[in-house]
């Protein structure tokens, strides 16, 4: 007999139930039922069984307890480079719910540390502007079968939701595209600079708008916070790899929180700090090493080269991501990591005969955005656009699809194989 029972089980949440099995490693066969289809495993809280073995016909006697799983995207993964991949793509995926099931049968992670593992690589995956747009706000840790699996669920506080940021990255997308006719780094780095001296005043209202480039954009007015991180998109979107920084800075009322930028400048990683060069009368944002150090001080080790620049290559990896996706299935993968979304029925349907792909649920990992209007939807994909008539989209159980077909528009590239699998990549 299969394991269809046991699943069908699971499924139905039975607290207690019996099966018949026959196979040479009981526990390997339920490790690997419970990695194939993660959706069980999201809202398992515990699990204890005995058995009575005949040969290699097992007779199973299970006692199990659920939970209700509120997490919106859960992450299968296998080694420590799907951890990486997983720990960027929980920044870029916005979700205030996250759960990474980890496959660790060769230990490589533990319970103990598995947390503040995740947040390290976080730290430096080069996906750093949610770091400075939420907070973690609670973690449980689950384990199974002797920490062979561990199951990490993340809760996390976001200062503005997935839509607002949406229309944030449209419009750093447009900035960019607007000011396509400055080039090269330093002059980029220091029109920035310009630009928010026109139209940025640093005010402290003791607000969470403040801190918030959504809120920038909105009031005009802003803290350190929100001004690097709106400098982290913008400049990585016009080519220049661009860090987000957390320290300390000597600002009028002595030594406090801070944040700025590190930015490759020439080959060289550079501190960038807009907030505390708005009032100046530098026409130049970059100062030197020591010069920067006199009014700052922040942890060296997460900034050295040797991390900025694995941070650096970790975003290179992430927008060459490879996207696989089954047809009228939930789960998809990146790069190998397997992704299941409770709220998605289907991640790429067929509607009218034509494959659709979910759009907030995909392209947000191609550092894809768009915005509607005018009966007209836009993409923005780097520093180019790309409009299409609004009828293009298909809206089912308020998730918006668009053609696969045109995503090549795009300069997406998309393959089908033998088994309907859909391969896409930037």
């Amino acid at each position: 007999m299969n394991m269809n029972s046991f699943i069908d089980s699971l499924r139905q949440k039975r607290q207690s139930f019996r099966i018949t099995v026959t196979c040479d490693n009981l526990e390997q066969l339920m490790l690997e039922c419970f990695l194939l289809h993660p959706e069980l495993l999201s809202a398992l809280d515990t699990l204890s069984y005995r058995y009575a073995v005949s040969g290699n016909r097992y007779t199973i006697d299970f006692s199990v307890g659920y939970h209700v799983d509120n997490s919106k995207m859960t992450f299968v993964v296998r080694d420590e480079f799907e951890l990486i991949i997983a720990a960027s793509m929980i920044l870029k995926s916005h979700k205030d719910k996250v759960k990474i099931i980890i496959d660790n049968r060769k230990h490589f992670s533990n319970r103990q540390t598995i947390v503040q593992h995740i947040r390290d690589l976080q730290s430096i995956s080069g996906v750093e502007f949610e770091l400075g747009q939420r907070s973690m706000s609670s973690s449980l840790i689950r384990s199974f079968f002797g920490e062979k699996i561990l199951v990490c669920e993340l809760s996390y506080q976001y200062f503005d939701d997935a839509f607002l940021v949406n229309q944030l990255s449209c419009i750093v997308a447009e900035h960019c595209i607007k000011t396509a006719h400055i080039r090269g780094e330093e002059n980029i780095v220091n029109y920035l600079l310009k630009w928010f001296r026109e139209n940025v005043r640093y005010k402290d209202n003791d607000l969470q708008s403040d801190h918030s480039a959504v809120g920038l954009i909105k009031n005009g007015t802003a803290v350190c916070q929100a001004i690097a991180v709106y400098a982290y998109l913008f400049l990585n979107r016009k080519g220049i790899h661009t860090r987000y920084v957390c320290g300390e800075g000597d600002g009028s009322g002595g030594w406090g929180a801070h944040a700025w930028n590190l930015s490759l400048i020439q080959g060289s990683w550079t501190h960038i700090d807009y907030t505390f060069e708005l009032s100046s009368f530098r026409h130049n944002a970059i100062k030197s090493l020591s010069e920067f150090e006199i009014d700052h001080r922040w942890k060296k080790t997460p900034y050295n080269t040797a991390n900025s620049n694995k941070a650096k290559n970790t975003v290179s990896t992430l927008r060459s991501s490879i996207v696989t996706v089954l047809p009228n299935q939930n789960l998809f993968s990146i790069n190998g990591v397997i992704v299941y979304i409770p709220s998605l029925d289907n991640a790429a349907p067929a509607i009218n005969g034509k494959m659709y792909i979910s759009v907030f649920d995909i392209f947000p990992f191609f550092d894809i955005c768009f915005n509607i209007s005018d009966n007209r939807v836009t993409f923005y994909v780097g520093v180019k656009k790309h409009s299409f008539p609004i009828t293009v989209i298909q809206k089912r159980r308020n998730t918006l699809f668009f053609p696969i077909e045109l995503l090549s528009h795009m300069g997406l590239k998309v393959s089908i194989d033998s088994h309907s699998r859909i391969t896409i990549s930037l």
